[in-house]
């Protein structure tokens, strides 16, 4: 998994993600994103265009960090997403997400 910060700004966090979220992955980078999400004062949105695998580990990753930010008001959006992911996603019942 890679992790780009495409805008940073008042309005918003935007996040390019890219790679397999899965056991590996999450276990890496999951302070990167923890920390990112802590940090900002605005809305975030993950861009999922480069994700080729969301694992069950990645479906609790994304749930934990929503709530978060919607503890201080935030909210996450997934934008972009492979057919593949997007069909995870739904099926998770995520469909708020994207």
């Amino acid at each position: 998994m890679e992790i780009e910060i495409l805008q940073s700004d008042k309005q918003l966090l935007r996040i390019a993600v890219s790679g397999k979220l899965d056991t590996n992955a999450i276990g890496n980078h999951a302070w990167e994103l923890t920390s990112l999400f802590a940090n900002t004062k605005t809305n975030v949105a993950l861009d999922f265009s480069g994700v080729t695998y969301l694992s069950s580990l990645g479906i609790r990753m994304l749930l934990s960090a929503s709530k978060e930010l919607q503890k201080s008001g935030k909210e996450l959006k997934i934008e972009n997403p492979s057919e593949e992911t997007e069909k995870v996603l739904r099926m998770a019942g995520l469909d708020m997400l994207l």
